[in-house]
């Protein structure tokens, strides 16, 4: 998930489940060309840079989760159903 991005210098960072470090990305690692925002879900590969540990390449929105109908969505995206008024 895209935690920060400035606009203004084209660039971001990217929160992992389970690491301490953000990843970095630059705008033009979007393969739609679209803009980042902060929340954003992404998918992307990670290549190791000259300069720091780690950056974020081939970026591409993910896809959305359909939620099948009476179930509810929890955390880490694990289901749970629940009861469905009829």
């Amino acid at each position: 998930m895209v935690t920060k991005y400035f606009a203004d210098r084209a660039f971001g960072f990217i929160k992992l489940d389970g690491r301490r470090t953000d990843v970095f990305f630059h705008k033009t690692a979007m393969v739609s060309g679209g803009e980042p925002k902060v929340d954003m879900v992404v998918e992307f590969v990670e290549e190791m840079d000259p300069r720091s540990s780690e950056r974020a390449v081939s970026l591409t929105p993910a896809p959305s989760v359909a939620r099948p109908v009476g179930f509810a969505a929890f955390a880490l995206d694990q289901y749970c159903r629940v009861p469905v008024p009829l």
